[in-house]
């Protein structure tokens, strides 16, 4: 065999064994995701052309997620990772950079912010550290109110059609659908086809439309009566008060008009001291809170100590998909969430 006839075989044993540059249109894009409700809102856009892992466990607290070799080796084929920012999860920064992975290392076209452009809470005039674990963007809990979720999910979009514009049309009508159910969910179908989603966005953003729902009339009666979805499920809580113990609560309990006077923890990442026990105990006796909402993966012991001498009642909840057993998507959360603090007013009353 002549020396040119072994150079072709070679170069055709090497094509063979290589990879295909071009990706089948049938194969799955490998996506991550820090926490488990931004999986599971990347899912609502991205269905079935993707193949999506969460880094972070639902049961776990997401500020302390260990940045072992175990992760790194997870997203080391990724193309795309979603994360919420904000500093929330910056420990996956060191997978990021131990997974050898350059498309999704900090800055680099496979990183993806859900938070970009979406309206904050609880920014910090001058954050320090001395202040506790505070988060110098605001609270990055925006997941939890459904409007900033369809943000979260356009943002999603936008990154998963940059990066697959084949498939824009698919992504594009998912995020139809999500933000459809979305507001039918949150306002009910009949108060939608009255008022129209944007106009119910904004006020509830605004934090007006319960206001405006009770001075409008159609046909001789309020629109209040014609609210339904989640909001209506949730009339109980208007107008009661609670407690959270961390920081997490915000901006689900400003659409549901359910004032937030206190938390727990004496600054956010810092357990209170027995002083600081005393204070919080007295202002949630003095100022009639009904509940105290605390996430599952912290301990309740403190919270259930603080309500016995009180009267409010200690409701711990879920904050991501998956948190407990029902919650396997984004409205399932939602669902379970709202249950819970209803129930728990409920067994108060």
């Amino acid at each position: 065999m002549s020396t040119r006839t072994c150079f072709w075989f070679v170069v055709l044993a090497l094509m063979l064994a290589s990879p295909t540059v071009a990706q089948d249109s049938s194969e799955k894009k490998k996506v991550v995701a820090t926490l488990p409700t931004i999986s599971a809102l990347v899912m609502e856009v991205g269905g079935d052309k993707l193949e999506i892992t969460s880094l972070a466990r639902p049961d776990e607290d997401p500020h302390f997620v260990s940045p072992t070799p175990y992760l790194m080796n997870r997203v080391r084929q990724a193309e795309l990772l979603f994360e919420i920012g904000m500093l929330q999860d910056r420990w996956v920064d060191r997978v990021a950079d131990g997974s050898g992975n350059s498309r999704i290392t900090r800055g680099a076209p496979g990183r993806v912010t859900t938070s970009i452009g979406v309206p904050k809470e609880e920014v910090p005039d001058s954050p320090t550290r001395a202040q506790g674990d505070l988060h110098p963007e605001g609270n990055p809990h925006l997941w939890l109110d459904p409007l900033r979720a369809k943000m979260m999910a356009a943002n999603i979009t936008r990154a998963l059609t940059r990066a697959y514009p084949s498939d824009s049309d698919y992504f594009g009508e998912r995020l139809d659908e999500f933000e459809d159910r979305i507001d039918r969910e949150l306002f009910g179908e009949e108060l939608l086809r009255l008022v129209g989603s944007r106009k119910l966005g904004r006020l509830a953003m605004d934090g007006e439309l319960f206001d405006w729902l009770e001075q409008q009339e159609v046909g001789g009666e309020k629109l209040i009566t014609k609210l339904g979805g989640w909001l209506q499920m949730a009339a109980p809580l208007r107008g009661q008060k609670a407690v959270e113990y961390h920081k997490v609560w915000v901006y689900l309990c400003q659409l549901l008009d359910l004032e937030l006077v206190g938390t727990i923890e004496e600054k956010p990442g810092i357990p209170p001291g027995p002083r600081y026990q005393r204070e919080i105990t007295e202002r949630i006796r003095n100022e009639g809170v009904s509940l105290i909402l605390v996430d599952n993966f912290y301990d309740p012991g403190l919270p259930n100590a603080i309500a016995r001498g009180t009267s409010a009642r200690v409701v711990v909840l879920p904050s991501q998909v998956g948190g407990e057993p029902g919650t396997d998507d984004y409205f399932q959360l939602i669902d379970t969430i709202l249950e819970h603090m209803v129930a728990a007013l409920s067994e108060g009353s």
